[in-house]
């Protein structure tokens, strides 16, 4: 099975730069002009006939993201740890509307809050493992 895309989930930039300007914080380059199944590429070397875009960032919330993983229905699951504090972290479910190019994340776990959740996995049930 060969991967047509990766995606990219960073916290910290600013989505105010123009194109090919180094992302905040990172030391990547992110390239308005190409796009990555249509998201803004991220100029970092990935598996040859992949590339990586960016799809989340601070601006939608996130600030310190860990794992990703992608469900079948095309939702992707998040493990934002907020920073190293008790309590703090949680789960974030990412959906992409393609045609309004809109990005909704939506907290698992509003009033009950992980502490560094870290690795995310699915099994094949299709549970979520954190």
């Amino acid at each position: 099975m060969k991967l047509k895309f990766i995606f990219l989930v960073i916290a910290s930039f600013n989505f105010n730069i123009a194109s090919a300007e180094v992302i905040e914080k990172s030391g990547y380059r992110l390239d308005t002009s190409k796009l990555c199944d249509g998201f803004s590429k991220v100029n970092v070397s990935s598996i040859e006939g992949t590339c990586v875009g960016l799809v989340a960032s601070k601006q939608d919330g996130l600030k310190m993201p860990r794992y990703a993983v992608e469900a079948p229905d095309g939702t992707i699951y998040i493990t934002e740890m907020y920073g190293w504090a008790f309590g703090r972290g949680t789960v974030y479910a990412l959906n992409f509307d393609k045609q309004t190019s809109q990005i909704k994340l939506v907290n698992l776990f509003p009033n009950n809050k992980l502490t560094t959740p870290n690795g995310i996995v699915m099994d094949p049930e299709g549970r979520l493992l954190v």
